[in-house]
């Protein structure tokens, strides 16, 4: 299964020194974001991804970040987490 953006979101984010409101025009709801969640969405934007695929887009941001004992499995988080918020869904293609 890939990610990819909700179709029709434009991602209006604004800067709030390391963490980013993100409105979401589909549903109305604006969300503060850390900035993987959103680099997370940016590259879901470019095109739609397996998580695999996201984990090596991502890897140079979690080297700054703590160590995760799964980065696989937080990758997965992040993805279930921004679905819920309506940002991200699943696609079979």
């Amino acid at each position: 299964m890939r990610w990819r953006l909700v179709p029709g979101q434009t991602l209006l984010r604004h800067d709030l020194d390391g963490e980013y409101a993100i409105y979401n025009n589909l549903t109305g709801d604006t969300h503060v974001l850390p900035d993987d969640a959103v680099q997370l969405l940016l590259a879901l934007r470019a095109a739609p991804a397996q998580p695999e695929a996201l984990l090596a887009l991502l890897a140079p941001l979690a080297a700054d970040a703590e160590p995760e004992p799964d980065p696989a499995q937080a990758i997965l988080l992040m993805l279930e987490e921004l679905a819920a918020l309506d940002l991200v869904e699943q696609t079979a293609c």
